[in-house]
């Protein structure tokens, strides 16, 4: 306990770059919990919610308030992540709580955005999108899911990592794959997007000296 709060003394009095608010919010956090300081700590991890509503900063924050207030905090998650600005925030968010048809409407409306994103993040996106089509029949799903495998194989020839062109040989075999569901599903199509024997012209058009990529083909 002396401990805490000697950590606690030195977060007070110490001056923390922004950079490292993060670090410095974590430990003040620990402190505040280890040292019983119930309102300073919910003070705390209101804050940290309010500027992310992230499902881990919501299950911190029920954790510590009454039970009424806790299921109203939960009750209204999904209100708190459509209001993110960023979309790829809030697709993020959505994808954490499970609203997989959400997270797909947004893809669809802002995939333009989504094609710098990290490929982790891309390749996360359409294993849970994949997951959901199993039991769910979703156009938006499966068009969402495609958008994403496009914006993979985008960036990887943009950059011309001729090293791993073997994975957009992957995703264009993924992709090939989504295409043959169209054929099986009336209501599969690609509008308001290019279908995917444009997709993959415009490819030919924008990278045909990337003879690598289209050799493993």
């Amino acid at each position: 306990m002396g401990d805490a709060h000697r950590a606690l003394y030195w977060l007070a009095s110490t001056e923390w770059e922004p950079r490292f608010k993060g670090q410095r919010d974590e430990l003040l956090d620990q402190g505040l919990e280890a040292t019983g300081q119930t309102e300073r700590l919910t003070a705390l991890r209101q804050e940290q919610y309010k500027a992310n509503p992230c499902k881990a900063n919501l299950q911190a924050l029920a954790k510590i308030l009454p039970a009424e207030q806790a299921e109203e905090l939960t009750r209204h998650a999904l209100t708190r992540v459509l209001a993110i600005d960023n979309p790829e925030s809030r697709i993020r968010g959505l994808v954490e709580f499970n609203a997989i048809d959400l997270a797909a409407d947004e893809v669809l409306e802002h995939s333009p955005q989504l094609e710098a994103l990290f490929y982790s993040t891309l390749l996360n996106w359409i294993k849970r999108f994949e997951e959901h089509c199993k039991n769910n029949e979703s156009k938006a799903v499966w068009l969402a899911m495609a958008l994403c495998y496009r914006c993979l194989i985008k960036q990887i020839l943009q950059d011309a990592k001729s090293k791993i062109y073997h994975h957009a040989v992957k995703y264009v075999k993924a992709l090939q794959g989504l295409d043959a569901q169209a054929v099986l599903h009336d209501s599969y199509d690609y509008s308001p997007h290019p279908n995917h024997l444009q997709f993959m012209n415009e490819l030919r058009v924008r990278h045909s000296r990337k003879t690598a990529f289209w050799r493993e083909l």
